[in-house]
C-alpha cells in the first residue's frame, strides 16, 4: 500500500504513547468540589443512585496528589471527575444563568467525553463503566437523546462484556462491591430499556440472560465529611424503578413491535390484561409513601 521508505517514515514518527486529549477546562479546588458533590449528588441520587460519596471522595484524593498526569493514564477517574462536575452545575442552575452555566458544565463534560473511545474500548473495571453512565446522565439532561443512546449503548455492553449480569460475577466480591457493581449494571440496564422505549431503537439487554439480584444498599452523596452516607432511594424503590423499566419495554415490544400488527384482535387484547396485569401488580408492591398522594412535594428535588 506504501512504498517502504514512506512506511518506514511514518513507522518513525508515530505517536506511540497512551490515548490522549485536549483538557478543555481545568479542574476547581478540590474544596469547591467537596461543597459541590454534597449538595447537586443527594439530588441526582434521588433519581438514579449513581453517585458513591467513598469512591468519589477517593477519586479526588487521587487525582489531586498528583495532578499533573496526563488523563489518558487514568481515563476512568478523570472522565467520572469531570462527568460528575457537569452533573452538578447542571443540576443546580438557576434559570437567571442558564445559558452560562450551562455553557461551563458544557466544557466539563467535554473533558470526559474525550476519554469515550477509550474508555469503551479498553475498560477494564467499573469505574469506566460508571464514567459512562455519568456522561449519560448529563446528556439526558440536556435532552440529547442521540448522545444519550450512543453513550447508553456503550455502557450497556461494557457492562455485558464485564459479566455484570452473571450471577458468577460477584462470588469474590466483597458486599460493598457487590452493590457498587450491580448498582451500575442496573442503571445501565434502566437507561437502556428507558432510550429503547424512546427511540424504538433494540435494547442492548435480554433479559432471560440476567440472573443476578438487586443491591441491598442505595447509598446517596449526602455527606461529603466523613459521616457514613445516607439512603437516598431505598433498595426496594431502585428495585420498583428497574421493574418498570421491564414492563414499559415490554409494552413497547409487544404492542407496538411490527409482530404486534400480525396478531388479531382477540391475541392483541388477551395481551394487553396480561400487560395490565404485570402493571397492577408492580402498583400493588408500592409502598404508601410512593404513593402520588402521599409524597410530600416539597421535601423532593426540584
Amino acid at each position: 500500500m506504501f512504498p517502504e521508505q514512506n512506511a518506514r517514515k511514518l513507522r518513525l514518527e508515530a505517536n506511540r504513547g497512551p490515548f490522549t486529549s485536549s483538557v478543555f477546562i481545568q479542574l476547581p479546588p478540590k474544596s469547591q468540589l467537596h461543597s459541590m458533590f454534597e449538595v447537586a449528588f443527594t439530588e441526582a441520587n434521588h433519581v438514579l443512585p449513581l453517585f458513591d460519596v467513598p469512591v468519589l471522595r477517593d477519586l479526588l484524593e487521587q487525582h489531586y496528589s498528583d495532578p499533573t498526569v496526563p488523563p489518558g493514564k487514568q481515563p476512568g477517574r478523570w472522565a467520572m471527575l469531570n462527568a460528575t462536575i457537569a452533573v452538578a452545575i447542571q443540576l443546580r442552575t438557576a434559570r437567571g444563568s442558564y445559558s452560562e452555566m450551562a455553557e461551563l458544565s458544557w466544557h466539563f463534560f467535554k473533558n470526559a467525553f474525550s476519554m469515550y473511545s477509550v474508555i469503551a474500548l479498553r475498560a477494564a473495571d467499573v469505574l469506566g463503566l460508571e464514567a459512562l453512565l455519568a456522561m449519560a446522565i448529563y446528556t439526558q439532561g440536556s435532552s440529547d437523546v442521540r448522545a444519550t443512546s450512543v453513550l447508553v449503548c456503550a455502557a450497556a455492553r461494557l457492562s455485558l462484556t464485564f459479566g455484570l449480569h452473571r450471577r458468577e460475577f460477584y462470588s469474590v466480591l466483597d458486599p460493598a462491591a457487590a452493590n457498587r457493581h450491580k448498582r451500575a449494571f442496573w442503571i445501565a440496564y434502566i437507561l437502556d430499556k428507558s432510550i429503547s422505549v424512546k427511540t424504538g431503537l433494540p435494547s442492548v439487554f435480554e433479559d432471560d440472560a440476567i440472573n443476578i439480584d438487586y443491591p441491598d444498599l442505595i447509598l446517596s452523596a449526602s455527606s461529603m465529611n466523613g459521616n457514613v452516607p445516607e439512603t437516598s432511594i431505598s433498595a426496594s424503590g431502585f428495585r420498583l424503578k428497574a421493574e418498570l423499566a421491564m414492563i414499559e419495554f415490554s409494552v413497547e415490544k409487544r404492542l407496538y413491535s411490527s409482530s404486534a400488527g400480525r396478531q388479531n384482535v382477540h391475541q392483541l387484547l388477551d395481551l394487553v390484561a396480561e400487560l395490565d396485569h404485570q402493571l397492577e401488580n408492580w402498583k400493588a408492591k408500592l409502598p404508601p409513601s410512593f404513593h402520588p398522594d402521599r409524597i410530600v412535594w416539597s421535601t423532593m428535588p426540584t
